[in-house]
């Protein structure tokens, strides 16, 4: 008997971020003050861009990956 795709996905999704739902939470809290942190500390980096005053910083890019490593608190 095979699995449908989407069965394999959700199974291969599961197992990825198992390590996150067994996290406690002094672990918990610990990732996110480091993805604080992280997020300061990425939005000193810049790249000016001649066209406008305004540049590229890597907060975006900081608080993105936050996203992806923490989730979202409510949903689990």
């Amino acid at each position: 008997m095979t699995i449908p795709a989407l069965e394999r996905y959700k199974v291969a999704r599961d197992n990825a971020w198992q390590w996150r739902r067994e996290l406690g939470l002094v672990k918990k809290l610990s990732l996110s003050l480091g993805m604080a942190c992280l997020v300061g500390l990425l939005a000193q980096a810049r790249i000016p861009l001649p066209w406008t005053p305004i540049p590229i910083t890597g907060q975006t890019f900081g608080v993105l990956l936050a996203a992806v490593l923490l989730g979202s608190g409510g949903a689990e």
